[in-house]
């Protein structure tokens, strides 16, 4: 309908057949084209969204996994500790204890509590290097696109 009325207005200014028919068709092309982009843009604004979603939520995942593979590690680690450097570990990090609390419950002085924290955190260092090192090259095979993009 709105071609009908474009041209109308233009009938003074089209002379002849031809240039009737290639106004009418460029008018309702346009027309057409208009129309398509107002369908389409809320599809591709949509799209976008869910594309901007779906990378928020990758990039969530794959920080939650390397937190939860950290975690994993450091708890592997700990393991190793002498039985009562790994309690006073347990306590501190894990049950989130302070020391003097710590000391009372174990019946041992701030001191001996606060050494034995300090040698945990000592070993746990030396031991997750050897992890560092070994997730640093995890990250960039994985990055790199060796390991398929996981």
């Amino acid at each position: 309908m709105e071609c009908f009325a474009k041209l109308w207005e233009k009938r003074i200014q089209l002379t002849n057949i031809e240039t009737t028919k290639s106004f009418l068709y460029t008018t309702v092309r346009n027309a057409c084209i208009d129309r398509l982009r107002k369908k389409v843009a809320p599809l591709v604004s949509i799209e976008s969204n869910f594309q901007e979603i779906y990378l928020d939520i990758k990039a969530d995942f794959i920080d939650h996994l390397i937190e939860a593979e950290v975690m994993r590690e450091i708890i592997a680690a700990a393991e190793t500790l002498p039985s009562q450097i790994r309690k006073v570990f347990d306590l501190y990090f894990i049950e989130g204890k302070n020391e003097r609390e710590i000391s009372e419950e174990l019946h041992t002085s701030y001191n001996t509590v606060r050494n034995q924290r300090q040698r945990a955190v000592a070993l746990l260092k030396g031991k997750l290097q050897v992890i560092r090192k070994q997730s640093l090259l995890f990250s960039g095979l994985l990055f790199s696109g060796w390991l398929g993009g996981i």
